[in-house]
């Protein structure tokens, strides 16, 4: 395992939260077979449905329970670059639910984005 950066990404703020629509491009290490996304469900949301993109191969996952969970799509040939794009079914403005004053839409916490590798 080894992380990747993905502080650039559109979508996502630096304190974790991310919105509906998250992308980023990477140069992930020579012999990664799998990109990993590492999420975490809010309560605000009953139900929430991620689609992971990598380089135009999708993995979907709905998710009920408030819980840590990842995805991990493989990554087609050895590319020198990889786009991530995560979409989001499920969202909530933490203003209009009288959480605080945040007016963003926010739809899970991004804890961390890894290359995987053989026997991983």
């Amino acid at each position: 395992m080894q992380p990747i950066d993905y502080a650039h990404a559109t979508g996502y703020w630096h304190d974790g939260w991310a919105g509906t629509n998250v992308e980023f491009t990477c140069a992930p290490p020579a012999g990664t077979k799998h990109i990993r996304v590492i999420f975490e469900k809010t309560p605000h949301i009953d139900n929430l449905l991620v689609f992971v993109t990598v380089n135009g191969f999708t993995i979907r996952r709905q998710v009920m329970a408030s819980e840590v969970f990842f995805v991990d799509v493989p990554l087609t040939a050895d590319a020198a670059t990889a786009t991530v794009t995560v979409v989001s079914e499920g969202s909530f403005v933490p203003k209009e639910q009288g959480i605080n004053d945040d007016t963003r839409v926010l739809s899970y916490l991004l804890r961390g984005v890894e290359a995987r590798f053989a026997g991983e």
